[in-house]
């Protein structure tokens, strides 16, 4: 485990196994290192590779302690069998944490990602459309040509 402050930003990252044997050694970090000026804190989990119940714990109480000190909380890079074990738990506020508090660099990359994929959308669809329509256009020529001819071969008959 290692905490370092930057800026307004406590990274805390931790690796091994969160387990019952790990608890004495993470149960102060935040509040040991949280102060007034800390804003926001990262659990970084990466390098996690084994979680039970009192690693739940663990990860519960540091958001806890976190939000009561006034700062937000992001669990960064949990595995998938993290994940799937916060759901188990209930404890679904922790990945949430996660999408919640996404840098603003992060977040405008998404929607302009979004805005991306949208526009792609709207115009595959005036592309249809346009295509639709150029079909109805032909349509519409062919049986007015096709009228005219039976309306002169009609004139050169009378």
């Amino acid at each position: 485990m290692s905490a370092q402050v930057i800026g307004r930003t406590l990274h805390i990252a931790v690796a091994g196994d969160l387990a019952f044997e790990a608890r004495d050694v993470l149960d102060g970090i935040p509040g040991r290192w949280l102060t007034a000026q800390v804003r926001h804190v990262v659990l970084d989990v990466a390098e996690v590779g084994f979680c039970d119940a009192t690693g739940l714990r663990l990860l519960a109480h540091t958001l806890t302690v976190s939000r009561e000190h006034g700062a937000s909380f992001t669990l960064r890079n949990p595995s998938d069998h993290l994940c799937w074990l916060l759901g188990l738990a209930g404890a679904t506020r922790l990945l949430r944490s996660v999408t919640d508090n996404l840098s603003e660099r992060e977040q405008s990359l998404r929607d302009r990602e979004l805005l991306a994929d949208e526009r792609d959308r709207l115009l595959d669809e005036r592309r249809d459309r346009v295509e639709a329509h150029q079909v109805w256009e032909d349509l519409r020529e062919d049986l007015a040509n096709e009228r005219e001819r039976k309306l002169d071969r009609r004139d050169q008959e009378s």
